[in-house]
């Protein structure tokens, strides 16, 4: 994975989608999680997605309800809005070892974690 080998003495590193909730979503609770983050707490990471998207969204379902109907305006709707469902289903669907499914091992997140939570110093 890029975002593991990524040097972050050199700085950060982005990556960014169009709304952030699908690709960029995932691998961000991907990356969260090789990091031990609760998944309580990814969750609403994610959601917080919608304090962007929502307004947008409410905007764009209103204006298309008008000219294409209400079922099509939903269907565009949910595809903007972040969703726990979404999030969820991901899991399920990955199961609990996703991530040696993957082919991460132990030790490779230890040492991914070891970078990005101590600045990548040896402490």
């Amino acid at each position: 994975m890029t975002i593991m080998d990524h040097d972050f003495s050199s700085g950060a590193i982005l990556w960014h989608c169009t709304e952030g909730k699908d690709r960029c979503g995932l691998v961000t609770a991907l990356v969260l999680e090789m990091l031990g983050v609760d998944r309580a707490d990814i969750m609403a990471d994610y959601l917080k997605t919608n304090d962007v998207n929502l307004p947008k969204a409410i905007k764009i379902k209103e204006q298309l309800a008008q000219s294409r109907g209400e079922a099509f305006a939903e269907s565009v709707y949910q595809a903007f809005i972040a969703d726990s469902t979404y999030l969820e289903s991901a899991w399920g669907a990955m199961g609990d070892n996703y991530l040696d499914k993957i082919g991460l091992k132990e030790e490779d997140i230890r040492v991914f974690r070891a970078k990005v939570l101590c600045g990548g110093l040896d402490r």
